[in-house]
C-alpha cells in the first residue's frame, strides 16, 4: 500500500532480511527500493508497449526525498514530447575519478582500515589512465592495455595485481549501488598476473650488524631508533611509526598497540634492548626540542612520518643490503626466535597472528640448525664403527638485548659496537623499567 513519504520515514525504513519496495503515495511512480546493500530511489512507469520500466534515481542515503521527487517530475516532462511519444530520459554516467572521489572513497573509509593508503594508487596510476573515462566507457580491452602498460613500466606483478584489485573494487561498488547507466563490471573475472613464489629473506647476525651501523649515520634523526625497535619487537612498520608514549608501560615492560591489522589490540613484550632504544629516542626528541605524543615523530611536524623510504633505502644501500625490505625485519625477528629454540606458539603470540599457519611463513630454520637437528639421530643411535659425540644445538642467530652497546646516561646518541655478537648480551644505561 502506498505511503506518503516523509524524509523521516525514508531515513527510518531499514532492510529486514529481504528486499522490500515501498511506493510513495504523494508522487506517482516514485518508489523506495530497500536491499541489503542499501536504499535507493527509483521511478517506475508504464511504457507505450504496456511493459514496466524502472529508472534508478540515486542512493537514498545521499539523495533527499525532495530531490528524488524533483527528478521524477523532470523525467515526466521529458516524456511529454511531440505527439505524446516516449522519449527516454538522458542519463549522465559519472567519470571514473569523480565517482571514486565522491562515492567510493567515503564508503571505503568506513569499511576498510587501509583505505587512506589507497589514494596514492588512484592518484599515481588509476586516475591518469581511467580518470576521465565514464564508467560505462571502461572496457576489458582498456583494462588489458592498462595492465600491460604497468608491466612495461617495470612494475612487479604483485603491484599490478594490487591496482587491478582496486579497479575491480570501485567498479563492483558502482554496480552494487546501481549507478545510473552502469550495470556491468568489465573487470569482473579479469585474471591477475601470476606472481612468482615468495622469496624468504631474513638477516644474518652479520647483516643486522652492518645495517645497524648504517642507520646510525642516517640524516633522518629517528631512523637509528626505528630500525632497532622493529628488529627487537617484530612489529609492523605502520605500528611503529604510529606508536605513542601513552601506550608504553615501563613497569610491565609492555607496549600496547591499540589497533592492529587484525582489528584488535595487541600487547607486545619489550626486551631490555627495546626499552633502551625507547629511552634513547626520548632523549633524542628532547635534544631536538620536540614535544610529541608520538615516539618517533617527524621533526618537521611532530606527527608520524608518512614515509621513511628514502632514508631507509640510503641506509640499506650503504650496508650492501639493497634487497632487504623493512618488513623483512619482522621476518628476521620471527626467524631469530625460532632459531633460538622458541616454539611457533611463542612466536605466534609475540607477532599477534590470528592463526599458526601465518606464523609458519616466518618460521624458517637456518640450514646450519637443520644440520644440527638431524645430527641428533647420529648421537642417539651410535651406528657400529662410528664414534659420535652428542651434539648440543646452538643458540644462534639474531639480536635480543645485545644490539646496543652500553650508553652514557648523559647522551641521546646510540653507540653500536661493531664487535658485538648478538648472542652475547650487553648491559644498558639506566632507563625507566630497565634493571
Amino acid at each position: 500500500m502506498p505511503q506518503n513519504f516523509t524524509q523521516h520515514l525514508v531515513d527510518k525504513l531499514k532492510f529486514e532480511g529481504k528486499r522490500k519496495i515501498v511506493t510513495d503515495g504523494a508522487c506517482r511512480g516514485l518508489i523506495l527500493d530497500i536491499r541489503e546493500s542499501g536504499k535507493s530511489f527509483r521511478y517506475r512507469f508504464v511504457q507505450e508497449d504496456g511493459t514496466y520500466r524502472a529508472i534508478t534515481l540515486g542512493d537514498a542515503s545521499v539523495l533527499k526525498l525532495a530531490e528524488a521527487r524533483d527528478k521524477v517530475q523532470e523525467i515526466k516532462r521529458q516524456r511529454l514530447t511531440r505527439q505524446g511519444q516516449f522519449a527516454p530520459p538522458q542519463v549522465i554516467v559519472p567519470l571514473y575519478e569523480d565517482f571514486v572521489r565522491q562515492r567510493y572513497i567515503p564508503h571505503s573509509m568506513l569499511v576498510r582500515r587501509a583505505a587512506k593508503n589507497d589514494m596514492s594508487l588512484f592518484k599515481n596510476h588509476l586516475f591518469p589512465f581511467f580518470g576521465q573515462k565514464r564508467l560505462d566507457e571502461i572496457s576489458r580491452s582498456d583494462i588489458a592495455e592498462f595492465m600491460q602498460l604497468k608491466r612495461g613500466e617495470g612494475f612487479m606483478a604483485s603491484t599490478c595485481n594490487r591496482l587491478l584489485a582496486r579497479l575491480k573494487a570501485t567498479l563492483s561498488y558502482a554496480t552494487e549501488i546501481e549507478v545510473a547507466g552502469f550495470d556491468k563490471n568489465p573487470a569482473r573475472g579479469y585474471r591477475q598476473f601470476k606472481e612468482p613464489p615468495h622469496k624468504d629473506r631474513y638477516l644474518s647476525p652479520e647483516e643486522a650488524e652492518r645495517l645497524l651501523i648504517a642507520v646510525q649515520k642516517s640524516d633522518s634523526p629517528f631512523l637509528q631508533f626505528i630500525v632497532p625497535f622493529l628488529l627487537l619487537t617484530g612489529a609492523r612498520k605502520s605500528e611503529v611509526l604510529n606508536a605513542q608514549w601513552q601506550d608504553i608501560d615501563w613497569a610491565a615492560k609492555r607496549w600496547t598497540i591499540p589497533m592492529t591489522k587484525n582489528g584488535k589490540p595487541r600487547h607486545v613484550p619489550l626486551s631490555a634492548g627495546a626499552l633502551s632504544t625507547l629511552q634513547m629516542a626520548q632523549n633524542k626528541a628532547q635534544t631536538l626540542g620536540l614535544s610529541s605524543r608520538y615516539i618517533f615523530p617527524n621533526p618537521a611536524t611532530g606527527e608520524p612520518y608518512t614515509s621513511i623510504y628514502y632514508p631507509w633505502h640510503v641506509a640499506r644501500s650503504n650496508a650492501g643490503l639493497e634487497d632487504v625490505r623493512m618488513h623483512d625485519l619482522r621476518h628476521s625477528f620471527a626467524s631469530a626466535l625460532v632459531n633460538r629454540g622458541m616454539t611457533l606458539y611463542d612466536v605466534k603470540e609475540v607477532l599477534g597472528h590470528s592463526n599458526i599457519t601465518t606464523t609458519q611463513r616466518y618460521a624458517h630454520l637456518s640450514p646450519q640448525r637443520l644440520n644440527d637437528v638431524v645430527s641428533q639421530a647420529d648421537a642417539h643411535y651410535r651406528l657400529p664403527g662410528q664414534s659420535v659425540l652428542p651434539v648440543d644445538l646452538p643458540m644462534a642467530i639474531l639480536p635480543t638485548s645485545g644490539m646496543v652497546a652500553q650508553i652514557e646516561n648523559t647522551t641521546s646518541e646510540p653507540i653500536y659496537d661493531s664487535q658485538i655478537h648478538f648472542d652475547q648480551p650487553k648491559r644498558f644505561g639506566s632507563c625507566p623499567g630497565v634493571n
